[in-house]
């Protein structure tokens, strides 16, 4: 996930045709089913809310991230786009991936990192053809469709002079896993349950403990199959969108 160049559908607003191919930034996060929801009441005392399924969620959209809020795991709604709070001039445009070799260190992500860490819910994610108009997008996820938690950052940016007071977010990238390489070498942090805690904790500052859980996926139960050009557009957002392509064989 991530840029926009060899995403066909990218908004024209994230820059459309950049220099670098980065991850194409779409995802998915469907209805959860009510064991999902108990496990995450009981293991960070906070439920999800996800009214209806969304297929097709894209840069500058709002979408749920958990983080810790008044020292509390909280769920909410936040725009998938991120920009410092010092940043004077966001024309430049936002940041929706940061990568996890540069985290600790760039002045952009670094302060996010620092203190305010988050898990972005998601069920899947889109790739693209490494060549643009060379084959269909590949929906990514777990095999049993089960939902997972991107590494993620948020920060609020605030201007008086522009009238804006938002929260903002970007999801952290590694390496890829074998079944995504042959679209893309990179992909989402997928953080393991086991490591929630440790990730939102935002007195845990460690930059050595965190890097440990930036690696890259080494589970054997991602799979991915081809979709339909139906998701190229954000403002497709129906259940197409991961229906598995009637054209894939061709």
């Amino acid at each position: 996930m991530g840029g926009v160049k060899g995403c066909p559908g990218a908004p024209a607003s994230l820059g459309g045709r950049g220099k670098l191919r980065l991850m194409c930034g779409r995802y998915a996060v469907e209805k959860l089913d009510r064991e999902y929801i108990q496990f995450m009441r009981d293991a960070m005392k906070a439920a999800p809310k996800v009214p209806k399924s969304r297929y097709n969620v894209a840069p500058t959209q709002s979408a749920p991230i958990l983080r810790i809020w008044d020292g509390k795991p909280k769920f909410d709604d936040v725009r998938w786009q991120l920009y410092e709070a010092w940043w004077k001039d966001i024309s430049r445009g936002p940041q929706i991936n940061a990568r996890a070799d540069k985290v600790f260190t760039n002045s952009m992500y670094k302060h996010s990192m620092a203190k305010r860490r988050c898990l972005v819910l998601a069920t899947g994610w889109y790739e693209w053809p490494k060549k643009p108009k060379s084959g269909l997008p590949h929906f990514i996820h777990k095999k049993d469709s089960a939902p997972v938690m991107f590494a993620g950052i948020w920060s609020t940016y605030h201007s008086d002079e522009k009238k804006i007071h938002q929260d903002n977010f970007a999801i952290i990238t590694t390496e890829a896993h074998k079944i995504i390489e042959p679209f893309h070498d990179r992909m989402p942090v997928i953080i393991n349950p086991k490591d929630y805690d440790t990730w939102l904790d935002p007195e845990c500052r460690n930059p050595l403990k965190l890097s440990k859980l930036l690696h890259p996926y080494k589970g054997r139960d991602l799979e991915a199959y081809t979709v339909s050009t139906y998701v190229n557009s954000p403002k497709n957002t129906g259940e197409e969108c991961v229906r598995p392509s009637i054209h894939a064989a061709e």
